[in-house]
């Protein structure tokens, strides 16, 4: 109905407000290397995602569904590289897992986000 019209609207908000964020995270994906400036910057997204969320007083369920809008935005980057740059399918399987465990990181540091904001208020 409208109110999960307008969550997803607010998710899609707190998702998109660091633009920036979705090309630096495909670069370091797409990278050999460099796997914890990798996870920190999705940590940072996440805790940024949490914060705005909070802040705007949305459910945890809504934070979560930007991180969502995020992955997805990821992968949609992702599905173009091989058409591209002729991207191998074993270059592609490793990208998408690697985007799967970035996208666990930002997750995970939602949930922290909130957790920590509810012990902050006990």
């Amino acid at each position: 109905g409208l109110a999960g019209t307008a969550r997803r609207l607010r998710a899609r908000r707190v998702a998109t407000s660091r633009p920036a964020a979705d090309g630096r995270v495909l670069r370091y994906v797409n990278s050999p290397d460099d796997d914890e400036a990798l996870l920190q910057e999705a940590r940072n997204i996440g805790v940024h995602y949490a914060t705005l969320a909070l802040r705007a007083a949305m459910p945890l369920s809504a934070a979560i569904e930007a991180a969502l809008f995020f992955r997805d935005s990821l992968v949609e980057a992702a599905m173009d590289l091989p058409d591209e740059s002729h991207v191998r399918a074993t270059d592609s399987a490793r990208l998408l897992r690697r985007i799967s465990r970035v996208v666990n990181v930002v997750q995970l540091a939602v949930v922290a986000g909130y957790e920590n904001d509810a012990t902050v208020h006990e």
